[in-house]
């Protein structure tokens, strides 16, 4: 671990356990609809992407157009096998030009940079797994954005535009500005921690991921690679496939769907009503023996993202191989393209 993650240990009562960090004072662990909360988000890697060709060369490989990433402006999107399937996803925002971090989950930034390096060769470009050299942290409520200005000099004001101080970035992830990713020097995050927390309340990164849900936003990790293309998490709805930019890996499959298809599995937000589960899990109609959906994203509070076949939402119950239920099916919190 990085020196921040020690020291939120020691200082601020946390505890990492495998990807995620917990707070043990329940104090922390409070509901952060009506209040400014901050995250650690333990979960989150960086794979830096830096050189004369970056931008290029992630503009021929990605869903993303990388043209419209800058120091001003993040965008959201995926690298994908030829045959469409998504080996990770990512945010990806600017420190200078040609000079890419891609935020992503931890436990895919090594198995993705080997799968980009194969073509990286042929490039100008560096890619670096800076995961130990930068945190990411959440911040959400009325003040986010307040508090955010506080460490790069503004905030950004509209979904998906960021700002840039030195070798800090934040970036902004809803419409409404009280939801933004702060991405800190390792060494400077701890400090920057506390000055937060004056004014902010702490909470886990699991609840952070309830957040995501909520938004009804989806990412890869080690367990979900390879299982889904595009449209099952709805990335062409949120923005996170530009289908003007021209070719990348898998383009031709992803927009074979878009144009001329309906994605027969989408993304839906859904409770947890009895069990556990974890991201990966088949999920089944009833007795069927045939999976109808996959467990994309999972929280600290009961809530998932699944990824289910549309012909299964009116399913008289869901379960996973290990017993777990599944309920109160909801659609996305934004429009699908062949929604009926």
């Amino acid at each position: 671990m990085t020196t921040f993650w020690t020291q939120l240990e020691e200082h601020s009562g946390a505890r990492v356990e495998g990807e995620h960090c917990y707070f043990d004072s329940p104090s922390t662990e409070t509901n952060p609809a009506h209040q400014t909360v901050i995250a650690p988000l333990s979960h989150y890697g960086f794979l830096r992407v830096k050189g004369p060709d970056a931008s290029k060369f992630l503009q021929g490989q990605t869903t993303a157009d990388f043209r419209l990433v800058t120091p001003q402006s993040a965008q959201r999107g995926a690298y994908c096998t030829p045959k469409g399937r998504m080996v990770t996803s990512f945010l990806a925002a600017s420190l200078l030009e040609h000079d890419h971090l891609l935020r992503m989950r931890l436990n895919i930034v090594e198995s993705s940079k080997a799968a980009l390096a194969k073509y990286a060769v042929f490039s100008k470009a560096e890619l670096t797994d800076a995961s130990t050299d930068i945190v990411a942290i959440g911040v959400a409520g009325p003040r986010a954005g307040e508090l955010i200005a506080q460490i790069v000099g503004e905030s950004p004001s509209a979904l998906l535009a960021s700002a840039v101080s030195g070798s800090a970035v934040a970036v902004q992830i809803d419409d409404a500005g009280e939801r933004l990713e702060l991405w800190l020097p390792a060494s400077e995050a701890f400090e920057h921690w506390q000055a937060l927390a004056i004014n902010a309340a702490a909470i886990g990164s699991g609840d952070w991921e309830a957040m995501n849900i909520n938004d009804g936003i989806a990412e890869v990790c080690a367990a979900t690679a390879e299982e889904f293309i595009p449209q099952m998490l709805n990335y062409d709805a949120i923005g996170a496939v530009n289908f003007k930019k021209g070719c990348y890996t898998g383009q031709e499959v992803v927009a074979r769907l878009h144009y001329r298809g309906t994605a027969k599995r989408r993304l839906y937000r859904a409770s947890l009503q009895t069990g556990t589960v974890s991201e990966g899990d088949e999920v089944f109609a009833g007795a069927k023996p045939q999976a109808v959906g996959i467990v994309a994203s999972t929280s600290s509070r009961n809530t998932v993202l699944v990824v289910l076949a549309r012909d299964a939402l009116n399913a008289e119950e869901l379960r996973t191989a290990s017993g777990a239920i599944l309920g109160n099916i909801l659609p996305p919190p934004y429009a699908l393209k062949d929604e009926n």
